[in-house]
């Protein structure tokens, strides 16, 4: 069975999705940012979202450097679309940004974020995570959070930071992430835009203080 297939037949009650106010369908629409075409994806993450993602991404949206940036600013959704959103970008060069002011919760920051080649949250940007969940029952998913983490693997994140957001945060809780925590345990990834000097630093000194010998 493909991962795609997976991700449908055994995720189709799971959401990863902030309740905060009222949402609406996930729409995406080409805007000009700095001189350049971007895709502004906004609402909540639907089925059907990944034809409507693929639809929006035509030559006249995609920058002049050959990739398309997508700006994320969703409270998440359902977890098998997020998914199929993600294999579209993986059929193409997509970046994914949350601008300053924007927020990319649950799904959004776990799944379709994650699968930018280059994913950011700029500064005053910020990302949720929680952990994956039955939309009935409302418990933790074990099995959609290993396959989550698993997806950010192979889209070069660190498997352990992005379970270490997710594993056990409930529902109705979230792990905010700002851009400089996103930079600090590489939740960002750069690839066109240069990489901060200090990033992953804080991360490393957590390890180093973490492996010092206690004194006695």
């Amino acid at each position: 069975m493909s991962i795609k297939a997976f991700h449908i037949a055994y995720f189709p009650l799971l959401t990863l999705a902030f309740a905060c106010g009222k949402a609406s369908a996930m729409s995406f629409e080409v805007v000009m940012m700095r001189g350049e075409p971007a895709i502004r994806a906004t609402g909540e993450i639907v089925a059907g979202d990944a034809e409507r993602l693929h639809t929006a991404m035509m030559s006249s949206s995609k920058h002049s450097l050959g990739y398309y940036t997508l700006v994320l600013d969703s409270l998440g959704g359902n977890v098998a679309a997020a998914f199929e959103i993600a294999t579209v970008m993986d059929t193409a060069r997509v970046n994914a940004y949350v601008a300053p002011g924007g927020r990319c919760v649950s799904a959004c920051a776990a799944i379709v974020f994650i699968a930018g080649r280059e994913h950011i949250a700029a500064p005053g940007g910020l990302l949720g995570f929680h952990g994956c969940y039955n939309a009935v029952s409302k418990r933790i998913n074990y099995n959609c959070n290993e396959a989550i983490s698993n997806h950010a693997f192979r889209h070069g994140t660190s498997y352990g930071a992005v379970m270490a957001f997710i594993e056990r945060v409930p529902y109705d809780q979230v792990v905010w992430i700002d851009n400089k925590q996103a930079d600090c345990w590489a939740i960002n990834k750069y690839d066109v835009s240069p990489k901060p000097s200090e990033y992953e630093q804080c991360a490393v000194e957590a390890m180093r203080a973490a492996m010092r010998p206690i004194q006695k």
